[in-house]
């Protein structure tokens, strides 16, 4: 449970592991009942010294508290995305709280199926991830060692995104030290056409790189509509998006699910001036991209159980995306005008800090997105400046 320092997944070097639950609530077999380990305090103290295994904190039905729980020998990486939904909230309090760890994605759609993790009913709303690890070699071993020196990145609803970045020359999750300006420097190569690169330093964005300009929206008449987060960051996170979209003025010619994973979601009902939807988000996207028949007066009337919106389809001209917090966690609405051109699948970077923080460890991290919202996120390289 979270307040025992919540789930973590245990991962073995070798074929010899011994199993130390949390709790035999569940087993009637009570003959292993002293080599419990609760709260997780005492998990870290069972495998303490050990470089064969690795904790991996994890958001599930109960989700990780590593603010009061965590072990930084142990535990290198965390999950970032699963069936569960996105949880780059927890990255987020481990960078505020001056931790050294990698990203990950997993499945964890309780299917035996990794890498093909489809979203199912209730709270599996999300198609699950995968993990790119930079290996020596397709072995156990290498790939372990790897994962312990943070040499990996996570994905997505299991798109094989691929991303290669350096900074001031080291590979992704490295340590180093800055004495001057600081270069981030790589590449992303789609599943399908990219939006956006977002070169972060900490939790600030430094730069985002885009292959848009003004003249990408030239003529443009689809635009998307779409909404995010979760209510909490426990099991009842899952968030009801049921709602409408109304055109004030002109027609919907168009219309079609954004990141709709769940076969269960979608559009139910369409006009020339309304939609509906069944929608629900874990922490995840979902949306609505729509084509439009309207005058530059229109107003794009957004109403669903989280929030009501009025959006003049003015503001979105420029192609910027407009986002509107809503509470919870990271819930939120956003839109956009979609581009025409431009589209491109790889995208190249050469990012520089001029002015890293001096004294300070900074963690410098990539998040590339995909149009289809697919996204990866890569384990930062912390860099101590001076």
């Amino acid at each position: 449970m979270t307040p025992g320092g919540g789930d973590r997944n245990v991962m073995f070097r070798s074929d010899t592991a011994s199993l130390h639950r949390s709790s035999h609530a569940e087993v009637d077999d009570m003959a292993d009942a002293a080599t419990d380990c609760f709260p997780v305090t005492d998990l870290f103290t069972q495998f303490k010294g050990r470089d064969d295994v690795l904790l991996i904190p994890h958001i599930g039905g109960r989700y990780a508290d590593i603010v009061g729980f965590h072990d930084p020998g142990l535990e290198p990486v965390v999950e970032i995305y699963s069936d569960w939904g996105r949880f780059e909230w927890l990255l987020q309090d481990a960078l505020r709280a001056g931790y050294k760890v990698g990203v990950v994605s997993n499945s964890d759609g309780h299917k035996g199926r990794p890498g093909a993790s489809h979203p199912g009913a209730s709270t599996f709303g999300a198609y699950g991830g995968l993990t790119c690890v930079l290996a020596e070699s397709l072995t156990r071993e290498a790939v372990f060692e790897a994962i312990r020196a943070r040499r990996c990145y996570g994905v997505s609803a299991a798109q094989r995104i691929h991303v290669e970045v350096s900074v001031n020359g080291l590979p992704m999750g490295a340590e180093g030290r800055a004495t001057g300006p600081v270069r981030v420097v790589g590449r992303a190569a789609g599943t399908g056409p990219l939006e956006r690169i977002d070169v972060l330093r900490g939790l600030e964005i430094l730069q985002t790189v885009s292959p848009y300009t003004a003249a990408s929206y030239a003529g443009s008449s689809r635009y998307r509509i779409a909404w995010a987060g979760s209510r909490v960051r426990g099991r009842d996170r899952l968030t009801r998006w049921d709602g409408s979209l109304e055109l004030s003025a002109g027609r919907i010619l168009d219309a079609e699910p954004f990141a709709m994973e769940n076969p269960e979601k979608g559009i139910t009902r369409r006009t020339e001036q309304r939609l509906e939807w069944i929608s629900n988000t874990t922490g995840d996207d979902d949306g609505v991209d729509v084509t439009l028949e309207a005058p530059a007066g229109a107003v794009l009337r957004f109403r669903t159980p989280v929030i009501d919106l009025d959006v003049p389809l003015a503001d979105l001209a420029d192609g910027a995306t407009r986002v509107v917090p809503a509470g919870g966690v990271d819930l939120r609405a956003f839109m956009r005008r979609l581009p025409t051109r431009d589209f491109t699948r790889e995208l190249s970077f050469d990012v520089t800090d001029p002015t890293p923080l001096a004294g300070a460890c900074s963690a410098y991290w990539l998040r590339v997105t995909q149009e289809d919202g697919a996204q990866a996120w890569t384990s930062p390289v912390y860099l101590t400046a001076g």
